[in-house]
């Protein structure tokens, strides 16, 4: 007679190893750091599937680092997907053994290289080489600022910065027209120089990039442009640094039928040239946008805005500055009746208060920015925008009073942000306690560099559906607002502190006990 143990012992371990990946794919960074300590299967299986799409490895390269990083390179055997290579403006004898551990990575999709004013051509070309089936490569030899840069990379955990505008790099002057070096694949190609023009190298760009659908350039020449006729026809989203009156000229008088993202740098229109060609371009050449940002700094008439809302009726994300613009013809944005986010950088200032006819069912996010009269910008997103989800402030001016009147206008919001930056003088501080009690349905919170005063309770009382807080640069923030937090929100899933010096590890553990189904993430002492 035989006995079965029926209380036989499973772990983790003995699942499939597809389960267990599964498993993996619910963790975040921090927890799959921890995981891929415990044995060799589960390193592997922290760093498969998902999670490498979300990575971006960052080199900080010099001469006498480069034979250490590329042996821990090349004793690796992660695929990353995104490598940021900073050469940090200095000169190498060879980059060969690099290029060789690049191509052995068949998992690479993106190659940022930084800091690259002293990179020969040929140095550089030895590294595309070994990158065919490469989809999108950043060569950033100019400084731009966080706003341009926010547009730019759309990289995760990429934090680069350009050489001081004015370096030279090298290579830009002598693209060989008849390099054997041809990335088919290539589909988003970012290149910054504050000296581009057409007759520095960039005539080869056509035959190295043949099928670029995204381009992301200096605009400071006006041949630069020729970049963007070569392409025209191609061309699904583009990005313009600095543009000057003659490139923006001659960037106007092309059409883009394919065109669905537009992005351009700041620039004053000054002249009636300048705003009769933005007219005609928006009239004809780019009528199928879908998102058009445009540089706070970006000086936009009233005349262009109104054709953009009359022709670009596919717009479903739009981003501009109020404070060039007549405010009553903001009616106007009631024309596109695909818009789903919206942002307002500046102040608009209205001839009149009448209430606006008519309103936008997609418009689910606004965010309001650098504002000295949000209430009335409020006033306007209430009218406009019946089906709003997500409302965004930063850098708004006296938000007490806005505050007040917020749940009476927009009190169906799910998810609120509050945020000032470092360049704002006097962050505000506690609002009126009891706002959330009438935000029935939000469910996010974000807050940073704001001063809490009087306790958290001012912020987050009786807030029953709240599941996500955000607490950034907070530095009245203490322990004792983490425990009231705890009774104030008992659904909290996830609290994510960054900045907020007076946080302790015994607040956190304590916040932990309370609430323990809640992720915390973050930095604190």
């Amino acid at each position: 007679m035989v006995i079965s143990d029926e209380h036989q012992f499973f772990s983790i371990i003995d699942l499939p190893n597809e389960i267990q990946l599964q498993v993996f794919e619910y963790l975040d960074l921090k927890t799959r750091l921890i995981a891929s300590r415990v044995c060799r299967l589960w390193n592997a299986l922290a760093f498969t599937g998902r999670l490498m799409g979300e990575i971006c490895v960052h080199l900080n390269l010099k001469e006498r680092n480069l034979a250490r990083t590329i042996d821990v390179l090349g004793s690796s055997a992660r695929r990353y997907r995104h490598v940021v290579i900073n050469f940090s403006n200095s000169s190498f004898s060879s980059v060969d053994t690099l290029a060789d551990i690049l191509s052995v990575n068949d998992a690479l999709e993106t190659l940022v290289l930084t800091g690259i004013s002293r990179i020969e051509t040929d140095q550089l070309f030895k590294l595309l080489e070994n990158v065919p089936n490469l989809v999108r490569m950043f060569l950033l030899g100019d400084a731009v600022d966080e706003y341009s840069k926010m547009n730019l990379l759309e990289l995760p955990k990429c934090h680069v910065t350009g050489i001081p505008v004015g370096a030279h790099p090298r290579w830009i002057e002598t693209f060989p027209v008849d390099s054997s070096v041809v990335l088919r694949s290539l589909d988003n190609l970012c290149l910054l120089s504050p000296t581009l023009s057409s007759s520095d190298g960039l005539q080869c760009i056509p035959y190295i990039c043949p099928n670029i659908r995204r381009l992301q350039i200096t605009g400071t020449d006006a041949s630069v442009a020729a970049m963007f006729e070569h392409f025209h026809n191609k061309l699904e989203k583009i990005s313009i640094i600095s543009p000057q009156r003659d490139f923006f000229l001659q960037f106007c008088n092309i059409n883009f039928p394919k065109l669905s993202s537009l992005y351009v740098d700041r620039m004053e229109l000054h002249d009636q040239e300048s705003v009769t060609s933005g007219i005609a371009f928006f009239t004809e050449r780019c009528t199928n946008l879908e998102r058009l940002v445009l540089h706070p700094k970006f000086m936009i008439r009233t005349p262009i805005f109104t054709t953009i809302c009359t022709n670009c009726v596919a717009l479903q994300k739009l981003e501009l500055s109020l404070d060039y613009l007549d405010g009553d013809a903001l009616k106007n944005v009631t024309n596109l009746q695909n818009l789903k986010a919206l942002t307002f950088q500046g102040t608009a200032y209205f001839r009149e208060t009448a209430r606006w006819p008519y309103q936008i069912g997609s418009l689910v996010a606004v965010k309001i920015a650098g504002s000295r009269f949000p209430l009335t910008l409020l006033e306007f997103i209430a009218d406009i925008a019946p089906n709003l989800n997500a409302l965004a402030l930063e850098d708004v001016e006296n938000p007490e009073e806005m505050f007040r009147i917020l749940p009476s206008m927009v009190g169906h919001i799910r998810h609120l942000e509050l945020g000032y930056s470092a360049r704002f003088e006097r962050p505000p501080s506690c609002h009126p306690s009891g706002l959330l009690r009438s935000l029935d349905n939000l469910e996010t919170y974000s807050l940073r560099r704001v001063i809490i005063k009087h306790g958290i309770q001012g912020w987050l009382q009786d807030a029953p559906h709240l599941k996500w807080v955000l607490l950034a640069s907070c530095a009245t923030l203490t322990d004792t607002h983490l425990v009231i937090l705890t009774t104030n929100c008992p659904k909290l899933r996830q609290l994510t502190i960054r900045d907020c010096c007076s946080i302790t590890q015994k607040g956190i553990d304590e916040f932990k006990m309370r609430i323990p189904l809640c992720r915390i993430s973050g930095d604190w002492q």
